[in-house]
């Protein structure tokens, strides 16, 4: 798991462009398991999916598809420039 410190200070950001559009980021880090070299990153997007079966509210879908952990192995492991390989990883959006 992530320790504390890592936590970014702020892990969604909406900029409003004009009254139709709005320009989404997300902060994430990605922490390898091996070294615990840490990558940092401002994602922007123009849309967000949200899952809406299975949830009493938008606030706990939201939270649950984008403020969570998200452990990379498998296919889907990440390439560290610490060890400069494929390891597996933790990412918190």
């Amino acid at each position: 798991m992530f320790e504390e410190s890592m936590e970014p200070p702020s892990r969604i950001n909406v900029l409003l462009l004009n009254n139709r559009a709005a320009l989404l980021s997300s902060y994430s880090q990605i922490r390898c398991k091996e070294c615990d070299y840490t990558s940092e990153r401002l994602e922007p997007y123009l849309d967000l999916t949200v899952a809406i079966s299975g949830y009493s509210d938008l606030s706990e879908s939201l939270t649950d598809c984008y403020l969570n952990h998200e452990t990379l192995s498998g296919n889907n492991q990440y390439r560290c420039d610490g060890c400069n390989k494929l390891v597996d990883a933790e990412k918190v959006s």
